[in-house]
C-alpha cells in the first residue's frame, strides 16, 4: 500500500516540484518551445522586474513563510488528470492525491504516519521516519522554494488560457519556461516548457493559509488494517 500511494505521488509530483533541469538549452530548441506552447495569444514585457515585487514571489511565501497552508493542484490533461491537496499545520503534514487509479491520503502528526484508502475507507499505522514514509513536506519542495527566485528577473504579459486572459510572470531557469498565469493577485496556472518543447500545466485550484483542524483527522468510520 505504501509503495502504491508513493508511486502515485511521484507521478503527480514529478514536473512540478522538479523543474528545474539542468541540460543547456540551444536556440533552436527555444523555437521549438515557443511553437509548441499551450499559449494562444500574448503581449510580454520588454522589461525585467525585481522577484521581490513579483505575484510569484509573494503566493509562494504564503506557503513558505509560517508553517500553516494548503494548497491544492491539478495536475495533467483533462482525461488523466490528478488532484493533489497538500496541507501543513502545527507540524502536521496532509498530502491527498485523486487520480483515475484511486483516492489516497496521507498524514504525519505525533510522531505517527497514516496512509488511508478512501475508496475503500480503510488506514495503516506506521513509525513516522526520516527514510521517506512520512508524508512530503512540500513547502520544502524546490516549486515553493522563494530563496530559488531571489536573483531571477522575469518578464510579464498577457496571454489566453482555454479563451480566457491572464496576466503572467515568465521565468527562464536552467533551460526551462516557466509562466506564472494569475487573475488580480491570485496564482491560477504554471504553465512549464521544457528544452525539448514539451508543455505540462498545473492549475492552481487553492492556495491559503486557512486550515481546519479536522483536516488531520482520521474518519471515525475508516477500519484500521495491517496491510
Amino acid at each position: 500500500m505504501k509503495k502504491l500511494f508513493s508511486l502515485l505521488l511521484a507521478i503527480c509530483m514529478v514536473f512540478a516540484f522538479n523543474s528545474c533541469g539542468k541540460q543547456p538549452v540551444n536556440k533552436s530548441n527555444k523555437d521549438t518551445a515557443k511553437k509548441k506552447s499551450i499559449v494562444t495569444s500574448e503581449k510580454a514585457s520588454a522589461n525585467t522586474t525585481s522577484v521581490k515585487k513579483s505575484k510569484t514571489y509573494e503566493n509562494f511565501l504564503k506557503i513558505v513563510s509560517g508553517d500553516t497552508f494548503l494548497v491544492t493542484m491539478k495536475i495533467g490533461d483533462q482525461d488523466t488528470a490528478s488532484t493533489l491537496t497538500s496541507a501543513k499545520k502545527d507540524g502536521k503534514l496532509y498530502n491527498d492525491v485523486l487520480s483515475p487509479k484511486g483516492n489516497f491520503t496521507t498524514i504525519t502528526k505525533e510522531n505517527k504516519n497514516y496512509i488511508l484508502l478512501k475508496d475503500k475507507k480503510t488506514f495503516t499505522v506506521s513509525a513516522a521516519t526520516a527514510d521517506g514514509s512520512s508524508a512530503p513536506d512540500m513547502s520544502k519542495k524546490d516549486m515553493f522554494d522563494t530563496k530559488a527566485y531571489d536573483t531571477l528577473n522575469f518578464t510579464t504579459g498577457k496571454t489566453e488560457i482555454d479563451g480566457k486572459s491572464y496576466d503572467y510572470e515568465e521565468y527562464f531557469k536552467s533551460g526551462i519556461t516557466l509562466r506564472y498565469c494569475f487573475i488580480g493577485d491570485q496564482l491560477k496556472y504554471m504553465i512549464m516548457t521544457s528544452s525539448d518543447g514539451k508543455v505540462s500545466k498545473v492549475e492552481f485550484l487553492k492556495v491559503t493559509n486557512d486550515v481546519p483542524d479536522t483536516l488531520f483527522d482520521v474518519p471515525s468510520d475508516y477500519q484500521e488494517t495491517t496491510t
